[in-house]
């Protein structure tokens, strides 16, 4: 029998990363395309920037043929209706085997674990989800960075440029944040921000980037950095319990994303937090990437039976 090949696709806001396994969850094809969240871009553009990174994916690899596809997605909060997928998929990826859920979905997935978990997620914004018994999943969290992003990536680095600003003006103590945000922007006096900032807004990603300036001062012991880092991780883990709360019994907690993965200062705080609020099986960094739990989810739905070889293969693929 010809071997069957399995693609997961994690579709952020601004990025799609596609990934293709062979039968035993071996990692052989890797492309990163456009986004396809079709809320944001709508259904034609969508449906294109996939049928690029298809085309792409076949310029390398042309004898793969996609048995089961599966994609998580930040346009779903649910998993697709057959309407939605056909909508989609039809001419774009020709499969058996074809979903789509949320972004959530798949970071579960990502877990490794049958039944109740959780994954949290702190990058430029902030969410975390579980799964019950049942296999529903309930989400805290994930208001966007006007409304929430509690521990965000966005909320660090704008809380690092306002108090750096504060320490300019006088309102508040010295920091090292002030000569970061001159080294940063370019600038010598802050109110030249004002125009960087303003004219024309400054794009969420781009001050979510100044939370590595802020980490960095942090890590080199300035006290402002710290407690900024601090806060944010501990609003993190409060949003974490609200969560954990909604279980019976303590589960486990994968983290995912750039302040967990790259900050052990974060990490901490975070953890710390946590454990004096609820108790946790354990807290973890996520074991695979979502994309990973994508293929893990294409495997599973189309009847492939999990087995610690594929799992130990797709925890190795980071």
């Amino acid at each position: 029998m010809a071997e069957r090949y399995y693609l997961g696709a994690d579709g952020g806001g601004t990025k799609t990363t596609v990934r293709v396994s062979d039968s035993k969850g071996k990692i052989v094809a890797e492309v990163v395309g456009g986004s396809i969240n079709f809320y944001s871009e709508g259904m034609e553009r969508a449906r294109e920037n996939m049928a690029n990174i298809i085309a792409e994916l076949k310029v390398n690899n042309p004898d793969i043929e996609i048995y089961s596809a599966f994609i998580g997605m930040s346009a779903l909060y649910k998993r697709a209706t057959e309407k939605e997928c056909a909508d989609f998929f039809t001419g774009v990826i020709d499969a058996p085997y074809a979903f789509m859920d949320s972004d959530l979905f798949i970071a579960l997935e990502a877990m490794g674990l049958e039944g109740e978990c959780a994954v949290m997620i702190c990058g430029t914004g902030s969410m975390i989800a579980g799964r019950k018994k049942d296999g529903s999943i309930i989400v805290k969290g994930g208001y966007g960075y006007i409304l929430g992003d509690e521990g965000s990536g966005y909320n660090l680095g704008l809380a690092g440029i306002k108090r750096g600003v504060a320490a300019f003006e006088g309102a508040k103590s010295p920091t090292a944040l002030v000569d970061a945000i001159r080294e940063y922007y370019k600038v010598e006096d802050l109110h030249e921000l004002i125009d960087i900032f303003y004219d024309p807004p400054m794009e969420r990603s781009a001050i979510a980037d100044f939370a590595r300036v802020v980490f960095k001062c942090a890590e080199s012991g300035d006290e402002a950095a710290i407690e900024l880092v601090k806060f944010e991780a501990e609003e993190a883990a409060l949003t974490a319990a609200a969560l954990l709360r909604e279980f019976d019994e303590p589960i486990s907690l994968g983290v995912y994303g750039g302040m967990f993965q790259h900050h052990k200062i974060y990490t901490d705080f975070f953890t710390d937090k946590l454990n004096s609020i609820i108790a946790t099986k354990e807290i973890k960094l996520l074991p695979m990437p979502p994309v990973n739990g994508a293929i893990l989810a294409a495997l599973r739905e189309s009847g492939t039976e999990i087995t610690d070889e594929i799992l130990n293969n797709l925890k190795e693929a980071k």
